[in-house]
């Protein structure tokens, strides 16, 4: 396991140029991670570096911390998992965002419980890249973010906050979105996320937006949102 540091030091730093012989490491890396080997703790000098690179330039050293972990999953902390991507998730890169996103969308299939436990202060946060211009990425990286926070037990507040953030992206996809195919998708699954929120803590039921529910009970949509929507109002 290695430890890393996100905090930016500023492109002009010498210190920060790569070397001929660095370069050759982390086309080295490159490949390992391609090729689904595990990386050693010998990789982490460099990988460190690149990802101290101001945000604007870091992109291809998210995208292959990202790889890494995909590789090799216990190769970074799980607090540093967090921190190479919550570091990312409010940077003016909108390439960055979204790989920033997909690393989350992972490490919460890895960590899902790591994840519930740590929601308020470093998954949530995730919401407000709503806030960004590629909205349908945005939604599509947050839906399966937000199921895979309802597939393991939460204590009372937290599973109302989580509650609360699907209700939120459930309200913003019928509200900016269009397209059918993809939407259904996410919302079929927002809603199941929403019935194991119900099924482990039904005094949450109160707090669903009752409304919003009901929208999802109509011939417009398939079979299997309206039943789901129904089986919700039903809780």
């Amino acid at each position: 396991k290695a430890v890393v540091s996100t905090q930016s030091t500023g492109s002009a730093n010498e210190n920060l140029r790569l070397t001929p012989e660095e370069m050759n490491h982390f086309e080295k890396i490159a490949k390992k991670t391609s090729e689904g080997v595990e990386l050693v703790s010998q990789d982490m000098e460099l990988v460190a570096k690149l990802l101290s690179w101001e945000k604007n330039l870091v992109f291809p050293c998210i995208d292959l911390a990202r790889s890494i972990n995909k590789a090799s999953p216990k190769f970074f902390e799980f607090e540093d998992k967090l921190g190479i991507i919550t570091a990312n998730l409010s940077v003016p890169s909108s390439t960055c965002v979204r790989v920033a996103l997909r690393f989350l969308v992972d490490v919460t299939c890895q960590h899902t419980q790591h994840c519930v436990d740590n929601f308020a202060n470093q998954v949530a946060p995730a919401m407000d890249c709503l806030n960004t211009t590629d909205k349908k990425f945005v939604c599509l990286a947050l839906y399966k973010i937000l199921y895979n926070m309802t597939c393991v037990d939460a204590d009372l507040i937290t599973s109302r906050c989580i509650l609360d953030s699907i209700s939120k992206l459930l309200a913003y996809i019928q509200r900016e979105l269009t397209e059918k195919d993809k939407t259904e998708t996410m919302q079929f699954h927002l809603l199941v996320a929403i019935g194991n929120i119900l099924t482990k803590n039904s005094q949450l039921s109160e707090l669903v937006e009752k409304d919003l529910i009901k929208q999802f009970d109509s011939s417009k949509y398939n079979h299997k949102i309206r039943v789901t929507a129904k089986e919700i109002l039903a809780l």
